[in-house]
């Protein structure tokens, strides 16, 4: 007889910790899956809500883009975009993110980890909000070079010197940002090695315009 409650307590905690870690089990959300991970949303008359948790790719590009014109016919006032995930693909973190700022979306992090391609995505947001040291949770943004993988286990880094890729973020962060923050934003990518990540203090981003807020 007192097996099925101890079952029960375990099913509990392990629900209220995957609550806590990932967006897929969002109550009252409507989810996406894509090859890579899934898309959770809420479009209701107040706002649009969207989740990401999972790798940057063509496949969560056309995903997001179906998923946008719902939010299009919803004609929502407030729209976020609320991120976790550990990079991807720059190129369909860009047109993404373009979409994003054309549709006057808010970007959020919250007590989650947004590396290297999510970190163009974040930056799309009007309004870009980030969980701080504050909080019993950091959120933190990674920032590395580009790189080539050629398995799961070998990648090279691409020298940003006259790299047309490079060239092209650096268009997008100063289509985004203010001068000094897209500056420092692009001095953190290619300065940091593809093999190594540089982790950014939440209240450094905020002084250099990176975020623009914090979550109360």
């Amino acid at each position: 007889m007192r097996v099925f409650p101890k079952i029960g307590l375990v099913l509990f905690i392990f629900l209220q910790a995957c609550s806590l870690t990932s967006y897929k089990y969002l109550a009252g959300y409507e989810t996406i899956s894509y090859s890579g991970g899934y898309l959770s949303y809420q479009i209701t008359p107040q706002s649009c809500e969207i989740f990401l948790d999972g790798k940057i790719n063509e496949d969560l590009e056309a995903q997001l883009n179906r998923l946008l014109k719902k939010v299009e016919l919803s004609d929502c006032p407030a729209r976020w975009l609320l991120l976790k995930s550990s990079g991807g693909g720059v190129t369909s973190a860009m047109h993404m993110g373009q979409q994003l700022r054309d549709k006057n979306f808010n970007t959020q992090i919250k007590n989650a980890k947004c590396d290297s391609a999510c970190g163009l995505l974040f930056i799309s947001g009007a309004k870009r909000i980030i969980s701080s040291q504050d909080m019993k949770h950091e959120a933190q943004m990674g920032f590395h070079q580009l790189s080539v993988e050629y398995s799961p286990h070998i990648k090279a880094c691409i020298s940003y010197e006259n790299d047309v890729l490079y060239l092209a973020i650096n268009d997008y962060t100063t289509r985004m940002l203010n001068q000094k923050a897209s500056r420092e934003y692009f001095i953190k990518m290619v300065k940091t090695d593809c093999q190594d990540i540089n982790r950014v203090d939440s209240k450094v981003l905020f002084n250099q315009g990176i975020v623009t807020g914090f979550m109360r």
